[in-house]
């Protein structure tokens, strides 16, 4: 009877124990597989797969992708042979035969606006110079495109005098603002570039279509006067009203 109750009083700490250390090694098996999926950094080996980071891209300033994509090309070959200069100023217009045109800011007495000036290079002298204002048309912003111009008449242009080799004519109004107007005039005449009614614009541009021509002066009665190659191209006048600025540009 001794030895029965030492039994039944030592088998319950027994069981309990054993009970204990069962849960503990449960509790250290699902943390093994826990840390087996999900290791921790430190237990990273280097074998382990690490994710691609993520790549910085550049990223240019609105200025300096402007200033990347505007030409630095000053001189612009025309398809006719001719090289249009811009400069601040306005644009000059270099031919073949060495005859060139001079596009320029002017203003006197009270006008303002843009002239045309001829530039003799050759070695010889030129004659019968002119200037033909073909074409006139004004830009339409809602559409992004010009009118017909069909309200325009060509303008023309005359230096009556001669042009010595490696001499220039006389300033001749191509575009004009007078006072007493509220339109542009071409030319040094009283044609109107009339900007229609219903175009609230505060700014003008008109595309131009012109032609300058000349002839050479014959020595002697054995020769007679050469006909040159017309300078024929296209530029755009910009008049800021409200201001009273102008510019121009290659078409």
């Amino acid at each position: 009877m001794r030895f029965d109750f030492l039994s039944h009083t030592v088998s319950l700490p027994l069981w309990v124990a054993i009970v204990a250390i069962l849960g503990i090694g449960a509790i250290t098996a699902a943390a093994m597989r826990l840390l087996r999926g999900n290791p921790a950094p430190d237990m990273i080996s280097e074998s382990s797969p690490v994710p691609p980071r993520p790549s910085v891209a550049t990223v240019t300033p609105i200025a300096s992708q402007r200033a990347a994509s505007t030409p630095t090309a000053v001189q612009t070959p025309h398809t006719e042979g001719l090289t249009i200069t811009p400069n601040p100023a306005g644009l000059r217009v270099d031919s073949s035969d060495d005859v060139s045109v001079q596009i320029g800011r002017h203003e006197a007495a009270n006008l303002m606006g843009f002239t045309i000036t001829f530039i003799n290079e050759r070695l010889s002298a030129i004659s019968h110079v002119g200037v033909l204002i073909a074409s006139a048309q004004s830009f339409n912003e809602r559409k992004n495109d010009f009118r017909d111009g069909a309200s325009f008449n060509p303008a023309r242009l005359t230096y009556p005098d001669i042009i010595q080799a490696s001499f220039s004519s006389r300033p001749m109004w191509l575009v004009r603002k007078e006072p007493s107007s509220q339109h542009l005039f071409a030319g040094d005449g009283g044609q109107s570039l009339i900007w229609p009614d219903n175009d609230l614009s505060s700014v003008q541009k008109w595309r131009m279509s012109i032609s300058a021509y000349a002839k050479t002066v014959p020595i002697g009665k054995a020769q007679s006067a050469v006909q040159l190659k017309p300078i024929e191209f296209e530029i755009l006048i910009i008049w800021h009203r409200e201001e009273n600025e102008f510019f121009v540009e290659k078409a």
